[in-house]
């Protein structure tokens, strides 16, 4: 994965300047310029240099080994360039490839302290009337400079340099790639703010790639959208805590057996928590886990250890656990076993609550049982219910009444099932507004059965 790897430097091309009087029946003619390639052999350029161009030579190769001080012999030459990789020539001169690119010792310049502008504009020539001499002569002025105190701070400055150079081009390649993992998170977290599914994420992720948008090439699987939100919600309860933790709030929990698809049994739970900046207690949905069983001591132990991995202790617990509530159910609140008693042996000051929506299911049970007239009344709801979810013709003849009566239809369904009271409220609601459409739509199809 290309996006995850640092991307090499492009190298610093150097131009090689030949002299007209250097000859090379391979490269060389009065004029031409040649360049360095990223393998350290000499090509020609199409540009032509000017006189005053100065001749630089990086990395020294049989294809380019035409260019060095006439004075020396092409082998003497190479063991010295391996020697002293800085050296460079030009006009049959020689320099310093580190101190021309230092150019200036900055910070680490002292008092009488420079660096010598022949090596930087490779004007180091060398004197006497026969080769061994100019080499001779040549050589100590290398020696000198070598050990100069000048050139080492020099060479300095050019691997810090170096250094720099790859550390910026890895922050940019780690910058590049957070920014990216921060897109896929955002876009992970609205299509879980959305109930939307985790499929979701491969299409969206196209989309914005298509938009002109870096999206990366990694975590765009749904797996992976599952992966981070778990991830998102565990990071959000971690801060949750630690901000209740920190302001040392009062807190409460609700708890409600349930059984997933998988018909497994899990064990929800909810937090309530009254914010200082908030005159109300925020209601919120804490964590849902797994039970092994649906015993009262299964059920209290995976309970606290849900609050325990969360980040809540059981010094704070038994100093701000200030309520518990749930159902009914005879493992939640039994008078001898049952998860309120067991909580309350534990936290002494907790206050137990069973639940006001289970209460009133079981206040509306216990009427039905006894008010037999609600049987027709939920006879009639049944039929309606049947009349119309299972005929599409009734359906579209309903809706037609509705639009033009300009009433807006409302889904009827069953009540004093085993859903909550909340959904008979509703289809009461929804036959009383769909009264006029409903009492239409029965009045037309009497006449169509008289006909």
């Amino acid at each position: 994965m290309d996006r995850f790897l640092i991307k090499r430097p492009k190298l610093m091309i150097d131009t090689c300047k030949v002299p007209a009087s250097v000859d090379d029946e391979d490269h060389v003619k009065s004029g031409t310029e040649l360049k360095t390639n990223e393998l350290g052999q000499c090509e020609p350029s199409s540009r032509e240099g000017t006189s005053d161009d100065i001749a630089t030579l990086t990395h020294v190769s049989d294809s380019c080994s035409g260019y060095f001080p006439s004075y020396w012999k092409k082998e003497q030459w190479l063991e010295k360039i391996k020697e002293h990789e800085w050296l460079v020539v030009g006009k049959g001169d020689i320099g310093c490839r580190a101190c021309k690119s230092a150019g200036t010792l900055g910070p680490l310049k002292s008092q009488g302290l420079k660096l010598s502008r022949e090596w930087i504009e490779c004007r180091v020539s060398c004197f006497g009337d026969t080769d061994e001499k100019k080499r001779q002569s040549i050589r100590k002025k290398i020696f000198d400079h070598k050990t100069s105190i000048a050139h080492k701070r020099s060479l300095e400055i050019c691997e810090a340099a170096k250094k720099e150079h790859i550390e910026k081009a890895t922050a940019r390649q780690e910058s590049a790639y957070q920014e990216n993992t921060c897109r896929v998170f955002r876009t992970v977290y609205t299509l879980a703010k959305l109930n939307r599914p985790f499929t979701d994420l491969p299409v969206l992720l196209n989309l914005q790639s298509e938009n002109g948008l870096d999206v990366g090439r990694v975590l765009q699987s749904d797996h992976s959208c599952a992966d981070i939100t778990d991830h998102i919600a565990k990071s959000m309860r971690r801060k949750l805590v630690e901000s209740i933790i920190s302001e040392d709030l009062k807190i409460g929990f609700m708890i409600d057996e349930s059984t997933t698809v998988s018909k497994k049994a899990s064990l929800v739970i909810c937090m309530k928590v009254v914010f200082p900046k908030s005159d109300e207690a925020s209601s919120m949905f804490f964590v849902l886990v797994q039970l092994a069983d649906t015993t009262a001591s299964t059920i209290l132990d995976t309970f606290l250890q849900a609050l325990y991995d969360n980040g809540f202790t059981r010094e704070f617990l038994s100093r701000n656990f200030v309520s518990f509530a749930t159902d009914g159910a005879s493992n939640m609140l039994g008078r001898k076993s049952g998860v309120a008693t067991l909580l309350q042996e534990m936290f002494p000051d907790i206050i137990v609550w069973h639940c006001s929506n289970h209460r009133l299911e079981l206040a509306v049970a216990d009427v039905v049982e006894d008010v037999s007239a609600t049987n027709e009344m939920k006879s009639f709801f049944d039929k309606l219910y049947s009349l119309y979810s299972a005929s599409p013709k009734n359906q579209a003849e309903l809706q037609e009444c509705a639009r033009a009566l300009s009433i807006r239809l409302n889904a009827v369904g069953r009540i004093l099932g085993t859903r909550w009271v909340s959904s008979s409220a509703r289809s009461v609601r929804a036959v009383w507004q769909n009264y006029a459409a409903l009492v239409q739509h029965f009045e037309n199809a009497s006449k169509e059965d008289t006909s």
